[in-house]
């Protein structure tokens, strides 16, 4: 009924005979052994003996104190789960493992009796070897007995997939896995499809994880959508130790993956669609770009300038000038700046779209919620100038902040546009040494108008952008996402990290969705990390502190239903 974690999955295997900590509890489910009566019958002694049996060997069990009223509770119940993060695993063998007086007798006196089962192995519907509770004489025969038919795989065998990694430039991947899931046929589902699609960074094997994860949560969550996890070629330049140095590429990846899957979307039932990071670009487009039509739309720690849902949504300033914009510029003209370039161009010119203002504006149309968190490190607001950085705080807006500036376009952002100053403009003195050369000052560089169309103040790029020809070079959809992705700064923050205004109810901060305020005490002790929603959290903490927000998509996109 439900998968064997050693398959796949982040949790990792378990430790020799213990429940392997709270996070490998949700690759265990509960049974309920109701012998209550029966055990006043044929009470326990040495001539009667219960035994749990299982031929292949597949399955382990733990014993709980759960009543069945209760028995999801080691999910839920953070008490609960810690009592059992570290619980005994026995494996039930052929021969049969004897049931403890202790248990049973808290299934006579206290109306409990609830194991949790754990796979080992597959077991096939069609191997007839199911869990099986016998009670047994003094000799070891079989005096009576139950049968629980069951059937063991791997995770992926209980939902779909798609790959889509070719339409990006990729290669590689699992293949389609789009027919009905062997240990999980859809007559158990309802008519809706819930389809994931995950963010930067994320090799083909990755993906694997982050599918069997967030189907695993959400099915103890009570979903009964079909799960579908999409795969794609988000992870471009990507190095031994699964670092992926050139993000803007990825950015441009998402943009060409787009139209193949709204294609797919158009094909599914009732589709909600979840995405996470750069996922979001991917989604965004597919809407925008694409007419896909989502019932409902999670957008899960954006990697998306929130201006391209609401041209409106501008950062400019902060705390000590602390902005999205670069401090060397700050003196100069908006006008001159690569994010303003766009506006020396009328509408009839595809110039004119080079802007990251309401370029996903529609994906408001759709029941979209904005799932953020204000414990951000990736997304974090500007909290320091802009700077090259190997930390993953303030990453996205340093990739945005650093762009134009960087030496090879292959390392955190790209080598034109952006916040680099064309040379053409500079002022050569050769009597000032060693600065023989210099930027031309703002007041001369407030006159530029006319000229900017030619030799914009930024620093160039593809050479047909610019001059008479620029708007049939920029007339093609993927030029104008490559220019976005590599060449034009966002001046917002990350939708990731932050409300989106035009949203309204639309915005759930996850900080707010951690079971009880609780948090792992191994990340409370992390001084860089402490209480924060990081990231990915959605996935990296374990069920039991982050249920809650599983719920709230279930109740949002009604997939209990």
């Amino acid at each position: 009924l439900m998968d064997y974690e050693a398959v796949i999955g982040p949790s990792g295997s378990p430790a020799p005979g213990t429940v392997d900590g709270t996070r490998d509890l949700v690759d265990f489910f509960p049974v309920f052994l109701n012998i209550k009566e029966l055990l006043k019958v044929m009470p326990p002694g040495q001539q009667t003996i219960y035994k749990l049996k299982q031929d292949s060997g597949a399955l382990n069990f733990a014993y709980t104190d759960l009543k069945p009223e209760e028995a999801g509770s080691y999910l839920t119940d953070l008490t609960i789960a810690q009592s059992l993060r570290n619980a005994e695993t026995i494996q039930i063998r052929s021969a049969g493992v004897e049931l403890t007086a202790e248990f049973l007798n808290k299934i006579k006196n206290d109306g409990k009796g609830v194991i949790l089962l754990e796979g080992r192995d597959k077991i096939l519907v069609t191997d007839d070897k199911p869990l099986v509770l016998a009670v047994c004489n003094e000799l070891g025969k079989t005096i009576a007995e139950t049968r629980f038919q069951i059937s063991i795989d791997g995770v992926e065998m209980m939902f779909r997939h798609k790959n889509l990694v070719a339409a990006g430039g990729g290669s590689g991947g699992p293949p389609d896995r789009l027919d009905e899931p062997s240990n999980y046929p859809d007559r158990l589902c309802s008519n809706k499809s819930f389809v994931l699609a995950h963010g930067y960074n994320v090799n083909p094997e990755s993906a694997r994880g982050w599918g069997a994860e967030i189907f695993k949560r959400l099915y103890w969550s009570g979903s009964k959508a079909k799960f579908y996890s999409v795969t794609w070629y988000g992870y471009e330049t990507q190095l031994l130790g699964n670092v992926t140095t050139d993000y803007q590429c990825n950015v441009d990846n998402a943009f060409a993956t787009a139209d193949e899957l709204a294609a797919f979307l158009a094909n599914l039932s009732n589709p909600i669609v979840a995405a996470h990071s750069l996922g979001n670009m991917l989604v965004g487009s597919a809407i925008h770009d694409w007419g896909a039509r989502p019932t409902n739309y999670f957008m899960i720690d954006a990697a998306v300038a929130k201006e391209a849902y609401d041209g409106s949504e501008e950062q400019l300033t902060g705390p000590e000038r602390l902005g999205m914009d670069h401090p060397d510029w700050s003196e100069y003209n908006r006008r001159l700046w690569c994010s303003d370039w766009h506006l020396l161009f009328p509408s009839s010119d595809h110039r004119a779209e080079l802007t990251w203002e309401d370029r996903l504006e529609t994906v408001g149309d759709i029941v979209s919620y904005n799932f953020y968190s204000s414990g951000e490190e990736v997304l974090k607001n500007p909290a320091s100038a802009p700077h090259l950085t190997t930390s993953a705080s303030e990453v996205w807006n340093n990739q945005e902040r650093m762009k134009g500036l960087m030496l090879t376009g292959q390392v955190l952002s790209s080598n034109y546009g952006g916040w680099a100053f064309n040379p053409y403009w500079d002022i050569i003195d050769l009597n000032n040494p060693p600065n023989y050369s210099r930027h031309l000052p703002p007041e001369q560089a407030d006159v530029l108008f006319e000229q900017l169309k030619e030799h914009p103040f930024l620093k160039p790029g593809p050479e047909e952008l610019y001059g008479t020809s620029g708007s049939d070079y920029a007339s093609g959809q993927q030029h104008r996402n490559t220019l976005l992705a590599e060449m034009v700064p966002a001046l917002s923050f990350a939708t990731g990290a932050n409300a989106l205004a035009n949203f309204e109810t639309g915005n759930f901060n996850v900080m707010d969705y951690k079971n009880g305020g609780s948090w792992p005490n191994e990340r409370l002790q992390d001084g860089t990390k402490g209480n924060n929603w990081l990231h990915s959290d959605v996935k990296d903490i374990a069920y039991i502190y982050v249920y809650p927000l599983y719920s709230k998509f279930v109740e949002l996109g009604e997939l209990d239903r």
